[in-house]
């Protein structure tokens, strides 16, 4: 896909925005374990209840922060509003559990629920549609009678990312979507640099490979918290974690990496692999000596995030550089948040400069059964989260109370970007409780379809004027917008849409990419010299890459055509 930047549409992001890594939703499946009246193993279908209201059966993760689905408020609105009676069918708690459910249902020929709302894979969704076990919902798109919300002008600025990213190979859809764009999270390999250590130093930020590392030697050899101790950590991150791994912020000043992409190049709509490039092998060469000099913690490739917060949240400063897609793993305190600088994307020796991109797609969610006594009505009341109130409930909880639009109220919060900007939503009103991750029973923790498109995300807020802590919210998403934005790819893998068969073959090359991030780690750390280079190329012939590329070509191909 050739890309339109987020700048360039004047995207305005706010800060909350940056510190959400991800929001559960229906197409991403259940996460955790929750207390309901209706926790039973039946598969009930539509049918009228006493009231004259139809019934729809819901099979949804169960989750410790809904209270319960049967008497929570937004399950409340959307049974007045469509005059139906929601029944909800719980699965276990986590997704692959979930799916193992659903599977011996469909496996056992079981009576299915009106409604999956839990995550399903590519491949088990195509399999679900090819056996008819989930139904095409491709004329309801078009149906303003039956989606009211989803045919609005609300998303015609975005219709066309939404639907190419939830279509299925046959040209069809199965399913509806959630879908919330999040500029901050499109670029999250991100490094951080402690800026009272510049100072102290008397050092510009770093541009280049070569300025970085001679900062780091400076942070490495310098007593720069104070504490008459050589215990500063030059540079240190996480082995997993949001953003967090180092090689891929590095990389990028060889050649062009996105792990969620495969690491695959795109260049006039033909794919490569970045991982087998005389590029490839110069960045690793270059990180390699940052690990071997001490600049860059072995423990990067071995700790995970908890450990790495504990050093990065403490009140004496002990690590001068870190890889984070999130300022919560500075911690709650200002100072440790403040302290910390994004530093821009790092050019190379050969003048390579750029940043893992991965743009804001929807995912698929709500899916209708073949046992739905009302497909019509399934997808109606899927459609009804789309209303731009219910989406902002769905999210941040009850009107006036934890979000509003009130102008009056929102007049008091300041736009986080251009000042002159309109401040249309305030999320997380001013001394109101955020309920997100919290149990509570005002919405379903974003176990639904629904989306805040950027439209709304231009004119979002969440800085009260008058915050005792306003001074230290430095407003990251402006800098990032900035210094990364214009380093995106002009060409980029969306995602991949394969076919069944295409699925099927793809899991016979399982091991590669894991063959190739164990590799780079043991290159990097020293574990397998860089001489082997031309054997690592050869494992990877062996193990198929030419046939892997090819189909991932055919799947990239199949995602962007019109």
């Amino acid at each position: 896909m050739k890309l339109t930047k987020w700048g360039k549409r004047g995207v305005l992001f706010l800060l909350s925005a940056m510190l959400v890594c991800g929001t559960a939703s229906c197409g991403n499946g259940p996460s955790s374990s929750a207390n309901s009246s209706s926790a039973n193993n039946s598969t009930p279908s539509s049918s009228s209840g006493e009231s004259g209201a139809k019934k729809l059966s819901i099979a949804i993760g169960q989750n410790v922060n809904v209270e319960d689905y049967e008497t929570n408020d937004l399950t409340k609105w959307l049974e007045k509003d469509l005059n139906v009676d929601l029944e909800f069918i719980l699965l276990p708690a986590t997704a692959d559990d979930a799916n193992t459910k659903v599977s011996l249902w469909v496996s056992s020929n079981s009576k299915l629920p009106d409604v999956l709302c839990t995550g399903l894979t590519d491949t088990v969704a195509q399999d679900y549609a090819s056996k008819g076990v989930i139904v095409d919902v491709t004329g309801y798109y078009s149906d303003p009678e039956v989606a009211p919300n989803i045919t609005s002008s609300r998303f015609d600025g975005e219709r066309d990312i939404i639907m190419s990213s939830i279509r299925f190979a046959d040209g069809k859809y199965y399913s509806l979507f959630t879908y919330n764009p999040f500029p901050w999270n499109e670029a999250a390999y991100r490094a951080w640099v402690n800026q009272e250590w510049l100072d102290q130093l008397n050092m510009e930020a770093p541009k280049t490979t070569d300025e970085f590392r001679a900062m780091l030697e400076a942070f490495q050899s310098n007593d720069l918290n104070g504490n008459g101790k050589q215990d500063e950590i030059a540079m240190m991150t996480a082995k997993s974690g949001y953003g967090m791994n180092p090689t891929t912020f590095l990389m990028n000043a060889f050649v062009q990496t996105t792990p969620g992409a495969d690491y695959m190049i795109v260049k006039d709509g033909k794919l490569s692999p970045a991982f087998t490039t005389e590029e490839w092998k110069k960045g690793l060469e270059y990180i390699y000596g940052l690990v071997q000099d001490s600049l860059l913690s072995p423990l990067s490739f071995t700790q995970d995030s908890t450990q790495l917060k504990t050093l990065l949240s403490a009140a004496e400063a002990t690590i001068g550089v870190t890889c984070a897609g999130s300022t919560s793993m500075f911690g709650s305190d200002p100072a440790a948040v403040s302290r910390m600088a994004l530093l821009e994307p790092l050019t190379g020796p050969d003048g390579a400069c750029g940043v893992s991109y991965q743009p804001s797609t929807a995912s698929r969610s709500w899916y209708i059964t073949k046992d739905a006594a009302d497909p019509a009505l399934a997808f109606s009341c899927g459609d009804w989260f789309f209303g731009e109130e219910q989406s902002w409930t769905a999210r941040y909880g009850a009107k006036d109370v934890h979000w509003t639009d009130d102008a009056e109220i929102t007049k008091d919060y300041l736009p986080m970007f251009e000042q002159y900007t309109p401040v249309k939503y305030v999320g997380t009103i001013f001394g109101s409780t955020d309920i997100w991750g919290q149990p509570q029973n005002e919405h379903w923790q974003g176990g639904n379809p629904y989306s805040t498109p950027l439209s709304e995300a231009l004119y979002q807020s969440f800085a009260y004027k008058e915050d005792p802590n306003l001074s230290s919210k430095t407003n990251y998403n402006t800098t990032h917008l900035d210094i990364y934005y214009d380093k995106i790819p002009t060409e980029y893998v969306t995602k991949f849409l394969h076919t069944e068969d295409e699925l099927d073959e793809l899991a016979d090359y399982a091991d590669m990419m894991d063959y190739v991030t164990s590799s780079m780690a043991e290159f990097i750390t020293g574990n397998r010299s860089l001489n082997d280079w031309d054997g690592y190329l050869k494992t990877l012939k062996e193990m198929g890459l030419e046939r892997y590329v090819s189909l991932r070509q055919s799947g990239f191909d199949r995602a962007n055509a019109e």
